[in-house]
């Protein structure tokens, strides 16, 4: 399976899904379009959200809020 990253944009917020076997990764500048991508999903597949990131492919994922 080869690894994908999808991208939507909207106005001024965007979203970014990095897709790597079985697992998601969601990324956003807007919580209201995280929230609803994450519920779209959900609809469609059995989901189980892990909260915030910290580590990602062996790299540490720091927030800037």
């Amino acid at each position: 399976m080869e690894h994908c990253v999808f991208f939507k944009q909207i106005r001024l917020s965007f979203i970014v899904v990095v897709v790597a076997i079985d697992d998601l990764t969601l990324a956003s500048n807007s919580t209201n379009l995280l929230h609803e991508t994450k519920d779209q999903l959900n609809a469609k597949f059995e989901m189980m959200d892990m909260g915030d990131i910290h580590w990602l492919l062996g790299i540490e994922v720091k927030h800037n809020h």
